[in-house]
Parts: C-alpha cells; structure tokens; sequence
C-alpha cells in the first residue's frame, strides 16, 4: 500500500467517485482504500460539483421515484431546451485536470476478494506488489 499522484479531470473524479462508493460498506483494506481516496476525490472536486449543483438547481427538474415522490435530486433532461447551454458549462469546469494523491492497494490485495469486474473498476487504484 502506497500513495500515487495522478492527474485526473473532474469528470474523472465523480466517475470514480460514484465507482468507490459501491466499495465503502466493506470492512477490509479494499473498503478503507474506497473510503480514504472518496474524501480525497470528493475534496479536490468540490468546487467542480458546486458548479455542477447550482447549474441542476438553476436548470434542472426534481426527480422522482416509481412511485411520484421527490427524490431530493435534480436532473436535466436530454429533451430540455436548455441541455445543451447546462452540457456546455459543465464541461469548462468538468474537464479542469487536477494533481490528487491516491491511497493505492495491490492485486494481492483483492485477489479472492473481489471479482473480475470489481477488479476492473478498481484497477486505477491497484499496484502490483513491490519486491
């Protein structure tokens, strides 16, 4: 286990953010990894999902659920006329590239721990094994 830099979009970092937060319930290393390289992506993202929170709040419409609750998110449609003015907004922001130091782990790590396709999501946060 060590620490890495990488240089990561903002859109990278929620994409990665939302792949950790399926990991976060575990009670191992591969759940303390999710948890420590969540807080450090949600930090160097935030002003990123500020902008993007506004511009769903300004734009966007309440979600609702099967059954017609709220569902306390915003979303904007495809279909909505001002999609493509939101789309172009948050992609000056969204692909604004940062320096964040990950917490990595190694394959012996997650190896009969996770399956293939956790592997996978994982992979940008696993190392081989240092001799």
């Amino acid at each position: 286990m060590a620490d890495k830099t990488m240089n990561m979009s903002n859109f990278l970092m929620e994409d990665y953010i939302n792949v950790l937060s399926n990991f976060l319930d575990r009670k191992d290393v591969i759940g303390y990894a999710a948890a420590r390289n969540y807080r450090r992506l949600a930090d160097a993202s935030l002003d990123y999902s500020k902008i993007k929170s506004d511009l769903l709040t300004e734009y966007g419409s309440p979600l609702k659920d099967e059954n017609g609750n709220d569902t306390n998110t915003m979303a904007i449609n495809r279909s909505d006329p001002n999609f493509d003015e939101v789309k172009s907004k948050l992609e000056l922001s969204g692909n604004i590239r940062h320096d964040v130091t990950i917490f990595t782990i190694t394959y012996e790590d997650v190896i009969n721990e996770l399956t293939g396709n956790e592997i996978l999501q994982l992979d940008w946060m696993i190392e081989e094994a240092s001799s």
